[in-house]
């Protein structure tokens, strides 16, 4: 195993040296020009070292609520002989092929923790385009950092049009084969990484132009740097290694949809499970044990489904749902966030603070908007690299935010502490999840819209949120999480959807400081710009999120076609739930169709110079 991984000690990406150019080709893709090497389900002429085998697969047992539906593929080169036909024998009979693939390994239905205990194979696919274009789960990240977080020696690959493997190896087919083993190369896909380099507290990068570098790990939150502007382009940078993390690897963003990949590099090796004194511990069973059936997931947003125009209720206000004041952990009073971003054209705030709840009464101004919150939060465990199912991290923010000002609701009291909603003792001894579910519950009766914050960020599985009843969505993109070197949380919102938790989706700044500032919005569709409306218009999921990509209207007909209509974009696609959708890919798109059939649930999301833009889910 220890010549499966890169320590964090190790030589990681040296410029010194010559690199080979290669591609995954599986499939009827096309082949690129001027490749020095290939990894194939076929032998393809012209290329000097081709790598080729056969694609093989394993379908397990009937699905259950506990275990969905999902389907295993893998590229084998050389011998693949399983003892029997079980799923153990499978992956076993993958370790000791000459190279093995895992191919897809997000789009058949699996989730992150599907990974979690399974190891053997060499390499896992982590980005697939194909799929991408389709509107399958395509990007495999997460899933390839579960695996990971149970110190499984693997390492990731990419495949599409456009990603190259660059390879520190010679033009042999041993060679490559070594090579590949032992993940000496990098991804790319329009970003170069020249060099990665580190000493016991930093990691230094050097890349092509790019708007973003950033340093990922799972299990603690990892580190970004960008153009302190926000406008220019970087080519390097030097980030503090997290001292609790398991491992860590790079990642860079550039125009266009270019990025770069590394290799992860394990900062703690060997991987000694043990139990660690924990801030409550938590008992698994209980954490997985759904409180609600899917069929009985009746979220917030699941009555307003059907609206087939959501965005044609009246003007377009934009607004950020995650701030943090002086009333907590942030740096500026909630007057003068007011100030700062009806500065930059925002119409309204929701206030946030951590634990106590704001009412918005005194900070309401003719021309822009407060409305009511909190940021609510339950956990159990611990960070600890070495942590067990017994004693990793159960953890959950959640913004109660009001939406509905009726005068028959009876409101929150301005300062209510969240935490005295139980009491030591009883967080001892509940589970995290029936706390969880508690919050939601005491807030949604008080007018409130409850959301899931940056899951991604809380180190979070799919399944540690899925199955709440009366929530009203989770944050897509959290601004200061993303710049924390933590992802999107497309993974856990599309896999809520796809099991029958109908959610919204958001974007925030989540802002602490200067730097978190106007990262992340969403824009509502209301007739006027008043509490009342604006919190209709989100409690109905009448809005949009957004980065920077701006749609104009998102709809559909009678007939079942679904259209969309945006500024200026190099991506459009529309996904839908459990079935294959459509992605449009080229200069200045500004609208796209799709016919969906009865009982389908779309979505779209979109992409421009300036950012993403996500749509919430509407059932035709």
């Amino acid at each position: 195993m220890d010549e499966q991984i890169i320590r964090i000690t190790d030589t990681l990406v040296s410029g010194d040296c010559p690199r080979l150019c290669g591609a995954l080709l599986v499939g009827d893709v096309p082949v690129p020009a001027e490749l020095d090497f290939c990894i194939s389900d076929r032998e393809i002429p012209g290329v000097p070292v081709c790598i080729f085998g056969r694609v093989v697969e394993f379908i397990p047992e009937a699905p259950t609520p506990e275990a969905p539906a999902r389907r295993y593929r893998a590229l084998i080169i050389g011998d693949f002989s399983p003892a029997d036909e079980s799923e153990t024998a499978w992956f076993d009979a993958l370790s000791r092929a000459e190279l093995s693939v895992m191919l897809s390994p997000m789009a058949d239905g699996q989730m992150a923790e599907t990974w979690h205990d399974r190891a053997g194979y060499h390499l896992f696919e982590a980005w697939n385009d194909g799929d991408i274009l389709t509107g399958r789960r395509g990007d495999a990240r997460f899933g390839f950092d579960s695996a990971l977080r149970a110190a499984h020696p693997a390492f990731m690959i990419a495949s599409g049009e456009n990603v190259r493997l660059r390879l520190d190896a010679a033009p042999t087919r041993e060679s490559v084969l070594q090579g590949l083993r032992r993940g000496a190369f990098t991804i790319t896909a329009g970003v170069e990484l020249l060099s990665v380099t580190a000493d016991e507290t930093n990691i230094r990068i050097r890349t092509t132009p790019c708007r973003h570098i950033r340093l990922v790990s799972l299990d603690c939150r990892g580190r970004g740097a960008r153009d302190p502007a926000r406008k220019g382009l970087i080519c390097e940078a030097e980030l503090p290694i997290p001292e609790r993390a398991k491992f860590v690897r790079v990642e860079c963003e550039g125009e266009n949809g270019a990025f770069a990949f590394s290799q992860p590099f394990f900062v703690h090796w060997p991987y000694e499970p043990k139990l660690t004194e924990t801030f409550y511990s938590a008992i698994p069973a209980r954490e997985r044990n759904f409180l609600f059936a899917a069929a009985d997931i009746a979220t917030a947003g699941r009555p307003y489904r059907h609206d087939h125009a959501p965005l044609s209720h009246g003007n377009f206000y934009k607004g950020n749902l995650h701030i943090h004041s002086t009333r907590s952990d942030g740096e500026y009073t909630v007057d003068e966030l007011i100030e700062r971003y009806k500065a930059e054209g925002y119409s309204f705030l929701a206030l946030t603070d951590h634990v106590v709840y704001t009412r918005s009464d005194p900070y309401q101004r003719p021309d822009f908007i407060t409305l009511s919150g909190v940021e609510a939060d339950a956990c159990s465990g611990t960070y600890d690299y070495n942590t067990t199912p017994e004693t990793r991290r159960y953890n959950y923010h959640l913004n109660a935010i009001r939406t509905d000002y009726s005068e028959d609701v009876r409101e929150v009291e301005d300062g209510f502490m969240t935490d005295t909603l139980t009491t030591k003792g009883e967080r001892q001894a509940s589970s995290v999840r029936q706390r969880v579910q508690q919050i939601i519950d005491y807030y949604t009766v008080r007018g409130c819209s409850v959301f899931l914050n940056h899951p991604r960020w809380s180190c979070n599985y799919e399944q540690d949120i899925y199955g709440f009843r009366n929530v009203a969505g989770m944050e897509i993109f959290n601004h200061g999480a993303f710049f924390a070197g933590d992802d999107l949380g497309e993974d856990y919102w599309r896999y809520c959807n796809e099991n029958g938790m109908h959610m919204y989706c958001t974007a925030t700044d989540d802002i602490h400081h200067d730097t978190e500032l106007f990262g992340g919005w969403i824009v509502v569709s209301a007739p006027e710009l008043t509490r009342a409306a604006i919190g209709e218009a989100i409690r109905k999921g009448r809005f949009y999120a957004s980065t920077g990509a701006e749609i104009l209207d998102w709809r559909a007909e009678d007939s079942g076609r679904v259209s969309l209509r945006c500024a200026p974009a190099e991506e459009i696609r529309i996904g839908v739930i459990g079935r294959d959708g459509m992605t449009l890919r080229g200069e200045s798109l500004t609208e796209a169709t799709f016919d969906a059939k009865p009982g389908d649930i779309v979505y779209a999301r979109v992409r421009a110079k300036n950012g993403l833009a996500w749509t919430n889910p509407m059932e035709i």
